[in-house]
C-alpha cells in the first residue's frame, strides 16, 4: 500500500496562495474548503462530498474527524474555522495513497455476474420496500460487490490469494450465509476455507451490522470496511460507453472509464462494536434498526491487517 499516484492540481486550485485563508463554512467569495477537495479528487474518481457530509471530515462540527487542521482558535473557531492549500493537499494525497482503483476489466465482470443473479432471479428486484428497474438493480449490486473486489486485491498485493463467495443461491431462504470470502490460500499452500465468515462492507461513516445478523447464523468473525466511489452523476454513462459498440457514440458525452475508484476504511473485531438500539443517536446520527457498530475514525488500520491475516481466518 505505498504511494502509486502524485497529485495534479487543477489550474484553478494551483493558482492559491499557500498562506491564503481557505475558509471551511464561512460565506466567502472565494472557495470552501470542501469544494476544493472535490475539485482536486474528482478527476480521481472520488464522489463529490457536500458540504454537509464535510463536516464529518474536517472542520466545522461537533462529530468532525479533524482530517484538516483548522487553524482558527477561541470563540468561533468552527464558524470562522480555515486552513491552507497545503493542509488540502497532504489530506488529498493521504486519501489517494488509501485507495485503490479497480479496472474496468474487473467491472464488468462483476457487472456480468449481477447481470445474471437479476436475470435468472437469483436476487431479487425489490430493495428496501421498493421495485428496482433491472439495470438499476444490476448497478447496485455490482457496486456493492467492488468492496470485495478490492479486498481481494489488496489481499494479492501481500501474496494472499482470496477466492470471493460468487456463488448462485436459489430462493430467498438459500445464503452465502454472511461468508464473503469462500477460500483462501498463504504462501502458495492449498487453498482452505476461512477459519471464520468473513464480511466485506461498503463503510461512508458508520459500519453498521443489523443486532440479529451480528449474534446469528450470518455472524462473522472479521469485518473489513471500504467504500466504493461510484458517481451517480456519470458514472453509469461513463461505464456503458466503456462497453464499446454503440456505446461509444450514445454516452459520447463523458469519457470511457477506466475503472472504479474504491477507498479503504478499515477494518473490526467482534470485540470492536458497540450497540446502537432503534432511534438511538450517534455522532449526531439516528437509525431506524437495532445495530452494532463501529465509527470510521474507530476502525483499525488497514495497513495493520494483512500481515496477520492467516491468524484471524
Amino acid at each position: 500500500m505505498k504511494k502509486k499516484e502524485k497529485i495534479d492540481l487543477p489550474e484553478s486550485i494551483a493558482n492559491i496562495n499557500n498562506d491564503q485563508p481557505i475558509y471551511f463554512e464561512k460565506n466567502s467569495s472565494s472557495l470552501k474548503v470542501f469544494e476544493v477537495v472535490n475539485n482536486i479528487l474528482g478527476p480521481y474518481g472520488y464522489e463529490e462530498v457536500s458540504a454537509g457530509q464535510f463536516k464529518r471530515i474536517a472542520g466545522s462540527s461537533a462529530n468532525s474527524s479533524n482530517k484538516i487542521e483548522n487553524f482558527a482558535i477561541g470563540r468561533g473557531s468552527i464558524a470562522h474555522g480555515f486552513t491552507h492549500l497545503p493542509n488540502i493537499i497532504e489530506y488529498c494525497q493521504s486519501i489517494i495513497d488509501n485507495s485503490i482503483l479497480v479496472p474496468l476489466e474487473e467491472v464488468i465482470k462483476e457487472f456480468n455476474w449481477a447481470k445474471k443473479a437479476i436475470n435468472e432471479n437469483f436476487i431479487t428486484l425489490h430493495s428496501n420496500g421498493k421495485m428496482r428497474y433491472d439495470i438499476e438493480a444490476i448497478m447496485d449490486i455490482t457496486k456493492g460487490m467492488l468492496n470485495e473486489v478490492a479486498f481481494k486485491m489488496d489481499c494479492e498485493s501481500y501474496g494472499i490469494d482470496i477466492e470471493l463467495n460468487r456463488d448462485f443461491y436459489k430462493g430467498t431462504s438459500n445464503t452465502d450465509e454472511g461468508q464473503d470470502v469462500k477460500r483462501v490460500r498463504f504462501n502458495k499452500n492449498k487453498f482452505a476455507e476461512p477459519k471464520v465468515k468473513v464480511q466485506i462492507k461498503d463503510v461512508q461513516y458508520f459500519l453498521l451490522i443489523p443486532k440479529n445478523e451480528f449474534g446469528g447464523d450470518r455472524q462473522a468473525g472479521l469485518f473489513v470496511g471500504y467504500r466504493v466511489h461510484w458517481k451517480k452523476a456519470n458514472t453509469g454513462q461513463r461505464f456503458f460507453r466503456s462497453l464499446g459498440g454503440r456505446g461509444e457514440e450514445i454516452f459520447s458525452d463523458f469519457p470511457v472509464l477506466g475503472g472504479i475508484r474504491v477507498e479503504r476504511r478499515g477494518w473490526a473485531l467482534r470485540s470492536d462494536f458497540q450497540s446502537l438500539p432503534a432511534g438511538t443517536a450517534s455522532k449526531g446520527m439516528k437509525f431506524n434498526n437495532d445495530n452494532m457498530f463501529v465509527y470510521w475514525d474507530n476502525l483499525r488500520n488497514m495497513e495493520e491487517l494483512f500481515p496477520k491475516l492467516s491468524d484471524l481466518i
